[in-house]
């Protein structure tokens, strides 16, 4: 005989099921097999069997006559509507009580409520309770501020965060540019400090020109020349590349054309033409919104001659 994991043992329910003979006789005769073949089960079996013949020969007890009249004699009665409103509520909440006091409920909840204070002692007791609170808050006396109170309190505000949260801008724009207004220099100084960063690489710039410039084999000339054969070539580059990728999708003709348009001087004249374009209206609105639209009790830094 092999050992068996948990799994393979009979339940105590199925053992049950099988002494009061309640399994199929299919499930029975699959019992009597696993029993014959698994000591264990057969075991607990066999204690079962003795427990069931055991509690089978108890005697059968019926009650007395009596018993039922005693038992209800013994519950106590209520009346059919207090009964039916201890049922919808068990206990009434103290916001209802409230509520309940201070007449705000409406006259069938009033009497709903009458009929379960009627019967439920704990709520008469917070009932209770909530009234004499409501008396002792009424005995109070009435405290009236003073006349100067509004003024104390409005003067302990700062006038100018309240002014700053009312003058807020309420649109992304206005936000962008009151950030960046804030962000601006207030002072002579600061503008010079700003103005003198923002021009020191167009200085490094002009420098770097300088000197290239200054070597005698450069001349304007030869540095366009240059220029334009290392863009020819970009183009050139570009439009190949270009083409050969169309032509993997079967554009030969839209790659053709492509590259005629990328390799004619007119169309990166065009080109150079929007550039500039761009360059220029951007150059205009910073001009617009950040530096025209200062006031004028704010001067910009400026260097004399």
């Amino acid at each position: 005989m092999t050992d068996r994991s948990p799994s393979d043992h009979l339940s105590a329910e199925r053992m049950q099921a099988f002494v009061d003979g309640e399994l199929p006789a299919v499930d029975a005769r699959s019992v009597e097999a696993h029993v014959g073949d698994c000591a264990r089960c057969r075991a607990e079996l066999s204690t079962w069997e003795s427990l069931f013949d055991d509690l089978g020969d108890l005697p059968v007890l019926a009650p007395s006559t009596s018993f039922q009249d005693r038992i209800l004699e013994a519950t106590p009665r209520k009346s059919a509507r207090a009964a039916r409103a201890a049922t919808d509520m068990s206990h009434i909440a103290p916001g209802r009580l409230q509520d309940y006091l201070e007449g705000r409920l409406a006259a069938r909840a009033a009497t709903s409520m009458d009929s379960h204070l009627d019967t439920c002692a704990v709520c008469r007791s917070e009932l209770a309770a909530f009234r004499a609170v409501g008396m002792a808050l009424d005995a109070l006396p009435a405290l009236e501020p003073s006349p100067e109170f509004g003024e104390r309190v409005l003067a302990a505000w700062r006038v100018e965060q309240m002014a700053a949260v009312a003058m807020a801008p309420t649109t992304r724009w206005g936000r962008v540019a009151a950030w960046a207004r804030s962000r601006a220099p207030s002072s002579r100084q600061g503008w010079a400090a700003a103005m003198g960063v923002a021009t020191a690489p167009a200085v490094i710039l002009l420098l770097i020109v300088r000197a290239v410039f200054s070597h005698p084999l450069v001349t304007i000339g030869n540095l366009g020349a240059f220029v334009r054969l290392q863009a020819g070539d970009l183009f050139g580059a570009l439009a190949t590349r270009g083409a050969a990728l169309l032509q993997t999708v079967g554009l030969d003709a839209a790659a053709r054309t492509a590259f005629e348009l990328l390799s004619s001087p007119p169309v990166a004249a065009g080109a150079a033409t929007v550039a500039s374009g761009l360059t220029f209206a951007a150059l205009w609105v910073v001009y617009r919104f950040l530096i025209a639209s200062q006031p004028a009790d704010r001067p910009y830094a400026h260097v004399s001659r």
